[in-house]
């Protein structure tokens, strides 16, 4: 095992909300848990519950 490939592993992950709310989710989203954070995956993109709507988050 490399050092590089430890680091990898350790490296927290942020969440970023961004200004993009909906209503409703799209069909056939999963629940993920990132961090400690309950979000849905819909493809390639992140939402996390706010109130009765979801906003869009970028995770890195």
């Amino acid at each position: 095992m490399s050092i590089a490939g430890a680091a990898r592993r350790t490296t927290r992950r942020m969440i970023y909300a961004t200004s993009v709310y909906v209503a409703t989710l799209p069909s056939g989203c999963t629940t993920v848990v990132i961090e400690g954070t309950s979000l849905y995956q819909c493809g390639a993109t992140y939402y996390q519950p706010y109130g009765n709507q979801y906003v869009v988050v970028t995770v890195q």
